[in-house]
């Protein structure tokens, strides 16, 4: 008898849907799919967060990544508990849809997910935070004991069979600056401003949530309840000004801190995201300034309607930490997956997957789709073949760049994956016509899957897509040969966190 087997082995991994963007990819890892697809297990993790200044978009963010995940689980749900009694569920409502992307064929998205019944909304009016939790954990023990697992079409590497977990159930917290326990609401009504008592009300605050913090994270996977909050931030201050400083988060810059949350919040969230940039995205400057991508072209607005944003993942549990990340938003149209990725590709990846000059380029995989500043949006919006071709330029962009131990025979440039895969007979627009996010098998089982990885293999005849409608033999192609991919993420000596 071994050691070992005395012990119940802890899963390999736990699900984390996909949101579409560089927060996949750069916590994340390819995990092997049913039907022979490599899978990326990244994006939306079991306790997470994104934490900024008031009104740097930490909200819209946060409800556009919860749409994502309400895509590809079309029976997952989300609540929305508002602790600061200050959001307007139809506008979050809106953000959270639009996060879903266009409904299409493979898409189906209500015209409302609160009438829908998918979304739900709370406030700190009827829940102080202990209610509130104690609600969560009280669901928790009944889906546990009544409700039936689903399989997803990623493998459980344990018994080789198909993971089964939850539906997700998602829990916003928005924010968890402003959560406030049971005892300190009891503080705040029975003591008045300015005595003695209430100076501990910031202690008795933190207290709580701590408590809180402390059991999420085996709540959360036990019961495939996923749980995203947003948390202020601001200034650090020094009573003592000889004190050196201590951060909790290494990536932090200067005096800042997470304000009004417990020090156990830094290190039990998989991922902590602040936002560090917030900046117009604008063509020239002063009153003759236009938007650096119209919504479409002739578009005089001079409004901000673009704005760029930069996460830095302060605790990465799954990647890389410290790497700054651009993500785009819209004042309009909330956060912008595909725009998010065109712009890292343009900007932060050295025009990694781009054909042409300044002016006019195209996309490696998308070659017939000619693109400027002043159409870029609307073409991505109308194309999205054109939004999975830039996700999957991200992904590999990303890999090439930070990860080691990466397979030679799949390494290549973008250019090299298009025309050696046309070459070998496929068609791109089928490829592309597809989604990159995993689901369950059942409501999966007809919408085509491509990921950056499996292009990759294809490449290297190491898979044929099991949904293609023409056999590698009908190809003229031998059958692929499948190896284990060997792909780690790992922080290379150039990553400074700067």
């Amino acid at each position: 008898m071994s050691y070992a087997s005395l012990w119940k082995p802890a899963p390999s991994f736990y699900p984390m849907p996909n949101t579409g963007t560089i927060l996949d990819i750069s916590a994340g890892s390819w995990v092997k799919g049913h039907k022979g697809q490599m899978i990326l297990n990244g994006g939306f993790a079991l306790f997470w967060s994104i934490a900024a200044l008031p009104n740097m978009g930490k909200s819209t963010i946060a409800a556009a990544c919860c749409g994502a995940v309400l895509r590809a689980f079309p029976n997952a749900s989300l609540h929305v508990h508002d602790t600061e009694t200050t959001m307007v569920a139809e506008r979050v409502e809106r953000l959270t849809r639009l996060g879903m992307g266009a409904p299409s064929k493979y898409n189906r998205v209500p015209e409302n997910l609160l009438s829908d019944g998918r979304m739900f909304f709370t406030n700190s009016v009827d829940y102080d935070g202990t209610q509130w939790f104690e609600m969560v954990k009280k669901f928790a023990k009944l889906r546990f004991k009544e409700e039936k697992r689903i399989q997803l079409e990623i493998l459980n590497p344990q018994d080789n069979k198909p993971y089964e977990y939850f539906n997700p159930v998602i829990e916003f917290c928005d924010s968890f600056s402003g959560l406030k326990a049971e005892s300190a609401v009891t503080m705040l009504a029975e003591n008045s401003v300015g005595t003695k008592d209430m100076n501990m009300l910031a202690m008795r605050v933190n207290s709580g949530k701590s408590q809180i913090v402390d059991q999420i994270n085996d709540l959360a996977a036990r019961h495939g309840i996923y749980f995203l909050a947003t948390a202020h931030v601001g200034a650090s201050y020094q009573l003592d000004p000889r004190s050196p400083t201590i951060k909790t988060l290494k990536w932090l810059k200067g005096d800042i801190k997470l304000k009004r949350v417990p020090e156990n919040f830094s290190f039990q969230t998989g991922n902590c995201y602040i936002i560090t940039h917030f900046s117009p995205m604008l063509n020239g400057t002063g009153k003759d300034a236009m938007p650096e991508y119209p919504y479409e072209p002739g578009d005089e607005d001079k409004q901000t309607d673009l704005i760029e944003i930069k996460v830095t993942n302060q605790r990465g549990k799954f990647g890389i930490s410290g790497v700054p990340l651009v993500l785009v938003i819209s004042q309009k149209d909330g956060f912008l997956a595909y725009m998010s990725n065109f712009v890292f590709l343009k900007d932060d990846a050295s025009k990694f997957g781009f054909e042409g000059n300044d002016r006019n380029y195209t996309l490696a995989f998308c070659p017939d789709i000619k693109l400027q500043r002043t159409n870029v949006r609307l073409k991505f919006r109308e194309n999205p073949r054109l939004q999975h071709a830039a996700y999957i330029l991200v992904n590999l962009y990303w890999m090439f760049t930070y990860w080691t131990e990466f397979d030679d025979d799949l390494r290549c440039t973008p250019t090299q994956l298009y025309e050696e895969i046309k070459a070998m007979g496929y068609d791109w627009d089928l490829l592309l016509d597809s989604r990159f996010w995993f689901m369950p098998i059942e409501e999966g089982k007809d919408i085509p899957f491509i990921s950056a990885m499996d292009l990759l293999r294809i490449r290297a005849g190491r898979y044929h897509p099991y949904w293609y409608p023409k056999s590698r033999k009908e190809m003229g192609l031998p059958e692929p040969v499948d190896v284990d991919v060997i792909a780690v993420c790992a922080v290379p000596k150039e990553s400074t966190g700067k």
